[in-house]
């Protein structure tokens, strides 16, 4: 049915299994199925890094056309104790886009005090979007679509909407006591011509039924 989101692919075509700390997929088109672990904690020699890539992401997935991506993301832990004061902590930095094509990206991650913050941008030019997060998901969501924002039954309970206006709105997602933005998870969607959905990365992948997607904003 047209809007629903795309089929959970249970297993990826290709597993990265060895923890990295830079990846990078740009295709001209074509659908893009992958899983991967990053870790923050792993240091990239400047020899390797292009000139064009200082400002690099630490997982960059694209494709130019048209195409369907589908992504698994594990998030390691940090190997040290997080540090004090907070504004040393490491970041995990994730962009994934395509032109035309849906889009489904998965965060798997574990407590906020033992993972680096979520810095993630999703877009898709023409498609529906679908972002699974983890709990300890803690921060701002930011979307912006022409179609609704539809969030889960379970997402619901831990999300607050700050702001709308137009396709733009904003959500405060988990518990946040002492307002930083700097030191919360900030995530970005963008669905230019489509929906976007919103949930736990527990909560199931099947499309989903009615009474599942409870909140809904927009038209």
């Amino acid at each position: 049915m047209a809007g629903d989101p795309p089929p959970y692919y249970q297993e990826a075509n290709k597993t990265l299994k060895t923890p990295s700390n830079l990846i990078r997929i740009i295709r001209d088109k074509g659908e893009i199925r992958e899983r991967f672990t990053l870790d923050a904690s792993i240091c990239i020699g400047e020899d390797i890094i292009k000139d064009s890539e200082k400002d690099r992401k630490n997982l960059c997935v694209k494709t130019k056309g048209e195409g369907e991506i589908d992504i698994d993301v594990n998030i390691a832990e940090n190997k040290e104790p997080i540090p004090s004061p907070t504004s040393d902590r490491k970041e995990v930095t994730i962009d994934v886009e395509t032109f035309k094509g849906d889009v489904s990206l998965r965060l798997h991650a574990s407590s906020p005090d033992t993972r680096p913050l979520l810095r993630v941008n999703v877009t898709s030019g023409s498609g529906i979007v679908v972002l699974s997060i983890p709990r300890s998901t803690a921060g701002v969501i930011e979307t912006t679509s022409t179609g609704p924002v539809i969030v889960s039954d379970k997402l619901t309970q831990m999300t607050n909407i700050v702001t709308e206006e137009g396709r733009n709105r904003n959500f405060i997602v988990g518990v946040v006591d002492k307002w930083n933005k700097e030191q919360k998870d900030q995530l970005t969607v963008t669905a230019k011509y489509g929906r976007v959905y919103l949930r736990y990365d527990d909560e199931s992948n099947e499309k989903p039924e009615v009474g599942f997607w409870t909140r809904v904003f927009g038209n």
